[in-house]
């Protein structure tokens, strides 16, 4: 069944973020390559941390943005009215509390 310019079998496209088979197999190899190397990485990292802890840290800092998720902005607005004055004391002494703990 042929299909009219610009349209596809699926009306609604691919879901968002589901990545495509070539970036999936990509991934499949690149994985199979890092675990047959981490003997080596792990080699690597010894070597620049023994000469520069510096460009150790760099290189580490560099390598974990591949395995910890972005940090995200959480919109943590909220409705102070709607609270009774009880609950507007103890939201109050909870923030100062944490300031002075994190001020120590």
């Amino acid at each position: 069944m042929a299909f009219k310019k610009g349209q596809s079998g699926n009306p609604d496209g691919r879901r968002k973020g589901a990545p495509n088979r070539t970036t999936a197999e990509a991934r499949e190899v690149f994985n199979s390559i890092l675990n047959n190397e981490l003997d080596n990485i792990t080699e690597a990292l010894a070597q620049v941390r023994s000469k520069d802890n510096f460009k150790y840290l760099d290189v580490l800092s560099k390598l974990l943005a591949y395995y910890l998720p972005k940090a995200q902005i959480i919109d943590l607005t909220a409705n102070l009215d709607s609270l009774s004055e009880e609950q507007l004391i103890i939201l109050g002494n909870h923030f100062f509390k944490q300031t002075n703990d994190a001020n120590r």
